[in-house]
């Protein structure tokens, strides 16, 4: 896969306490504007994502008066926006992200829709590596990476999908970046295009990762809809809630903190709840039956 462009990425440090790796913007949620100078002359303002995300058709089309590839899209999976790249005839569309890791995630997740045909694919990689990401964007590929995973269909997706690529390592080493590729490739006539969303990466945490508050109990456990904690909560600043793919999805401030949490809301699955305190904080892991 020795075909990756040469572009200036700006690497960002998100520590994400539970998964141990981010992907800043992965909900691409966060877009701003940004005005083109085109060649000859005159300009042009577009859409563009934040968070260090980039296309490399877009970056070096739109200055040449070619549409832009990569679009703020209101058809999402859940929040406000996605991504759609959008791949004109017998051409290609990309998009670059980057993250920061101090673990080993076992997959990245997320949702896609694509409404290729034929010999047309929506591919997604994901790479974990020590070099300096702009070295692996010109000279690596999959066999330099020290983690590596794909997903790659052909198949026309009408609603969200979801994608789930197992990541593979060649040893035990903790890589510190983690660069993503997504490329839409149109073989056929006519315009076609993939909408993504809600990108994100997981750790495996078993219960000898979690961190147990001695001080602070949790029950039931598993619970059905309501969690109770028994102990000394005068120390708490706040409780942050993530699911199995790190995200998180309850937060309760100080202010709003009682002995009882109420988590009906949250789909069945094993959580861990997040607990700081002034001076430490400390993991719990739960079930919602």
């Amino acid at each position: 896969m020795k075909r990756y462009l040469l572009i200036l990425l700006t690497t960002f440090v998100t520590t994400h306490i539970y998964s141990q790796c981010a992907l800043q913007n992965a909900d691409f949620e966060i877009w701003g504007v940004a005005t083109v100078n085109l060649f000859p002359s005159g300009t042009t303002t577009k859409d563009t994502l934040d968070g260090g995300w980039v296309s490399f058709t877009d970056a070096f089309g739109v200055p040449f008066g070619n549409p832009p590839v990569l679009l703020k899209s209101t058809d999402k999976y859940q929040g406000n926006y996605a991504v759609e790249l959008k791949a004109p005839v017998a051409g290609s569309a990309d998009l670059i992200g980057m993250g920061i890791c101090n673990s080993q995630p076992d997959r990245m997740q997320g949702y896609y829709k694509f409404s290729g045909s034929g010999n047309d694919s929506l591919a997604i990689y994901v790479f974990l590596t020590d070099d300096d990401p702009m070295n692996f964007l010109v000279n690596g590929d999959s066999s330099t990476a020290d983690g590596y995973g794909q997903f790659i269909t052909q198949q026309t997706k009408s609603t969200y999908t979801l994608f789930d690529i197992p990541i593979n390592y060649k040893n035990a080493k903790t890589a510190l970046n983690v660069i993503i590729l997504v490329n839409v490739n149109n073989h056929n006539s006519g315009d076609i295009s993939a909408h993504l969303d809600d990108f994100s990466l997981s750790t495996p945490v078993g219960i000898s990762d979690i961190i147990t508050d001695n001080t602070i109990q949790l029950y039931p456990n598993p619970t059905q809809g309501e969690l109770h904690l028994n102990g000394n909560l005068q120390d708490v600043q706040s409780i942050h809630v993530t699911d199995v793919r790190g995200i998180n999805v309850l937060n309760v401030s100080k202010l709003e903190l009682s002995s009882t949490i109420n988590v009906a809301a949250l789909a069945k699955g094993v959580y861990v709840m997040q607990v700081v305190g002034q001076s430490d904080t400390s993991f719990m892991k739960f079930v919602v039956q």
